[in-house]
């Protein structure tokens, strides 16, 4: 293998990496998210866009079924308006034009959430009047001022000359920052159009969106069927021919974008693995689990069938994680089978104690990235999923749950005080500590 080759395959897996924390981040739905995500390359920029777009709109809003039937988008992909280059205004007319719907079947007025929105085109201020460039640094110095008001989460996409023109120009722009997202590839210059580059992910589907798809700023939320199944207990050697996703024409993107992350488990402990038994025997476990996936969706097994399966899938890799085995994508595997666990069985006795395990899966991940910069969200949605588990029980019903969802919730504030409003985030640990000790 030669140096450059190498070389490349690193970015590839670097890159894949970055993009799920994006997609991670994007996907909690959090309001008032300012992201920035940094790419030279326009055509793989184009391609992670377009993937972000269609990946994240095909799932629903909400596991109720009343809102499986409202189209209405996940994520909003718009091109900045070089005429008048204000993000936040092209956000609050896209909404004024298609405000959430109501959820069909509620009786108390609620509506979907608010899309995400995720901003391309910046680049195309280089060639326009330096009024224009100008006008839009002062657009971004007062989004601070908006912030309060925003519904939504906002991702932008800058080269690295607008990075470090920004970070000069509008600090107070760049202090309001949730995350920063760094993607590795070569500068395209303005207005060259190059050959399209090797996708820095594997297609998933034949149907994968090309570059021209992300101007579409509407898409049809469709329900996840995805169906895995419970795994087994064999220890057999692993299969020699892997599953390839795109094998599986029944299965949701969001299916093959799971069973993408196992497989990606199975290769990275088989690279270490050697002559170790136990690895081995995990990774035959994760594969059959992906192999029955096609069966048990093509048998159009019931929901809690499904939702038990899911959990098990969680399980497996929850206990990976507990041995040691902390890597990003043993974490997003557990994490995305224990939420399509709930999404299919919304009602199982279960569900407080999958919460949990959401939520310090969610603090892990805070832990996981490579700057502390990109750690907020998901100590947020660590927080949101603890809360959710505490408004199911009570202390008198379930004790031990209780008592350690409170102390994992004080833990959790602990650690978001270190990004914002001290005092109160400290206030709130205490009283979940305090109340873990009822």
């Amino acid at each position: 293998m030669s140096i450059n080759h190498s070389t490349h395959s690193n970015q590839i897996g670097a890159n894949r990496r970055v993009y799920q924390r994006l997609k991670l981040a994007i996907s909690f739905g959090l309001r008032r998210q300012i992201f920035v995500a940094v790419c030279d390359d326009l055509n793989l920029r184009n391609q992670i866009a377009a993937r972000l777009h269609s990946t994240l709109t095909t799932k629903s809003d909400s596991a109720s079924p009343q809102a499986n039937t409202v189209a209405y988008p996940r994520l909003v992909t718009l091109r900045l308006n070089l005429t008048d280059p204000n993000p936040i205004a092209q956000v609050n007319q896209w909404l004024n034009r298609n405000p959430p719907p109501l959820v069909n079947g509620s009786n108390t007025g609620r509506r979907l959430n608010v899309p995400a929105f995720q901003i391309l085109g910046v680049e195309q201020l280089t060639r326009e009047p330096v009024a224009v460039q100008r006008l839009f640094l002062n657009y971004l110095r007062l989004i601070e001022h908006s912030l309060a008001t925003l519904e939504s989460g906002l991702l932008l996409w800058l080269p690295r000359p607008w990075l470090y023109s920004i970070q000069q120009s509008a600090p107070q722009f760049w202090r309001c920052r949730t995350g920063v997202f760094v993607f590795a590839g070569e500068p395209t210059p303005t207005g060259e159009k190059q050959a399209r580059p090797e996708r820095f992910l594997p297609d998933i589907t034949p149907d994968s969106p090309k570059t021209e798809d992300i101007s579409s700023e509407l898409i049809v939320t469709k329900p996840s069927d995805s169906q895995p199944t419970a795994f087994t207990d064999k220890h057999s050697s692993v299969p020699t021919k892997p599953l390839d996703p795109a094998s599986l024409p029944n299965l949701s993107l969001f299916s093959k974008e799971l069973i993408e992350l196992v497989l990606e488990t199975i290769n990275i402990a088989s690279a270490t693995a050697d002559n170790d038994f136990n690895i081995h025997a995990q990774n035959q476990q994760s594969q059959e689990v992906i192999q029955q996936l096609e069966q048990l969706h093509t048998q159009k097994a019931d929901s809690p069938t499904i939702a038990i399966a899911y959990q098990q899938l969680g399980n497996l890799y929850r206990d990976r994680i507990e041995q040691g085995q902390s890597t990003l994508e043993n974490l997003m595997v557990a994490i995305l089978a224990y939420q399509e666990a709930i999404t299919f069985n919304e009602t199982s006795p279960q569900v407080p104690d999958i919460l949990n395990d959401l939520g310090t899966l969610y603090w892990m991940l805070y832990r996981c990235p490579p700057s502390s910069e990109e750690g907020l969200p998901y100590i947020e949605q660590g927080i949101e999923f603890y809360k959710l588990a505490l408004s199911l029980i009570s202390p008198q019903t379930h004790p031990e749950t209780y008592a350690r969802v409170q102390n994992n919730l004080g833990t959790t504030y602990g650690d978001k005080a270190s990004f914002s409003d001290p005092a109160q985030n400290w206030q709130q640990a205490a009283l979940a500590y305090s109340e873990a000790l009822r």
